[in-house]
């Protein structure tokens, strides 16, 4: 009986690290460095140019859309202060979303989060340092897989919330010189 407990326990405990991380976390995508600078990859174009806290959008020339036999419509690369972090890849049709789902399971085994529901299908690989979301929405028949280099998002939002509090306290500043002695 103690031996049927502590296999259980085991068995939980395997189970439960298991939806800390994925098998095979990608540190690259497509060749290119998480962190790399876009501007500097061969073939690269900058599609939108960085906005006011620095996020740029680019695509590459000859791009291949496809993964294994899924026909992609886009792909997207985008920097943060001109260090990739983030792709967003779009498809087309269920019999695309089931070929990428196919291909992310042998590869990265099974998700950490899934959800069916009746607008859409997704799943979640979320590793120590990357996340792929694999989304596919019923009613439009649309898909979305994307990767985020998880360490620059957090710089990402970090710089967010940082522009946030200086624009909170400037707006502040601005009403407290307006009011003057009111206050």
């Amino acid at each position: 009986m103690k031996k049927l407990i502590l296999l259980s326990i085991i068995l939980f405990m395997v189970y439960i690290c298991r939806g800390y991380t994925f098998q095979n976390e990608p540190n690259t995508f497509r060749g290119i460095k998480w962190g790399s600078s876009l501007a500097n990859i061969k073939n690269m174009f900058q599609i939108e140019p960085p906005d006011n806290i620095g996020i740029s959008c680019y695509k590459r020339k000859g791009d291949k859309l496809k993964i294994g036999e899924a026909l992609l419509k886009s792909i997207k690369y985008y920097a943060f202060k001109d260090k990739f972090y983030f792709v967003d890849i779009e498809f087309n049709g269920i019999n695309n979303f089931l070929i990428l789902k196919k291909i992310f399971f042998q590869l990265y085994g099974l998700p950490q989060y899934n959800n069916d529901n009746f607008l859409a299908k997704s799943y979640i690989w979320k590793g120590v340092k990357v996340k792929i979301s694999l989304i596919y929405f019923k009613t439009t028949e649309v898909g979305s897989l994307t990767y985020e280099y998880l360490p620059i998002l957090e710089e990402k939002y970090n710089e967010i919330d940082r522009l946030s509090k200086k624009r909170q306290q400037e707006r502040i500043n601005k009403l407290r010189k307006k009011l003057g002695d009111e206050l």
